[in-house]
């Protein structure tokens, strides 16, 4: 599966298939400052193909993200005014919490589970032996994040979705620790059909008041 995902969150499309990736139909940055074709067929240059590819997600300036798996190792590259590169979230500077992570001693596991440059991180690691997530965020967008899970836990108050437990929140680190969850990853085939048709019944009772006016549309 591929998740093809707008800045702000808006969520394109879902593909399903060996790497069938389908942009949705109008999107205004696609055929902006490149076309999600053109991006693929560079992945060629470091030997990676769209079959590995797990994540894309189009930012807010037309840049478009990817992620990709090739055997055990996760790689993230932007394409951007026709060129395509590969980016190291060890190098962002704009998340202060990464140069937390890369700081000499520093002996926690850490996996990355999704990550927007300059933007995010959402980090795998263990805190007092318990499974955890961080979610790490660009200067003072933190704050910002904190009040939305305020506003989704109230939403969720209606019953359809478990929200998280929030551990953690650091204001000065720029990030939250959250309670990890077990969970599965559904497929898009004829036997999961009630299991999607339920999430959306959920989705629309989430949706239902006026209690997330503070949160980001998606679509």
């Amino acid at each position: 599966r591929v998740e093809v995902v707008t800045g702000g969150g808006r969520v394109m499309s879902h593909a399903t298939g060996h790497g069938a990736c389908v942009p949705a139909e109008g999107s205004p940055h696609l055929g902006r400052q490149g076309t999600f074709h053109e991006a693929m067929t560079g992945l060629q240059e470091y030997r990676l193909g769209p079959e590995q590819v797990r994540r894309v997600a189009v930012a807010r300036n037309g840049e478009i993200h990817i992620e990709a798996h090739q055997e055990n190792q996760q790689r993230f590259l932007v394409y951007d005014a026709g060129r395509l590169r590969e980016i190291y979230p060890q190098d962002d500077r704009k998340i202060p919490f990464i140069s937390k992570m890369n700081r000499p001693g520093s002996t926690s596991p850490h996996r990355i589970v999704s990550y927007r440059p300059g933007r995010r991180v959402v980090i795998d690691t263990e805190s007092c032996g318990q499974d955890t997530l961080i979610k790490a965020y660009r200067k003072r967008n933190t704050s910002k994040a904190k009040e939305k899970y305020a506003i989704a836990l109230s939403a969720a108050g209606r019953g359809g979705f478990d929200i998280p437990a929030l551990l953690d929140v650091d204001l000065a680190g720029e990030y939250m620790l959250m309670e990890k969850r077990a969970g599965r990853t559904l497929k898009i085939s004829p036997a999961t059909t009630h299991t999607w048709r339920d999430i959306g019944v959920f989705l629309r009772q989430f949706q239902g008041g006026s209690t997330i006016d503070g949160l980001n549309e998606f679509t």
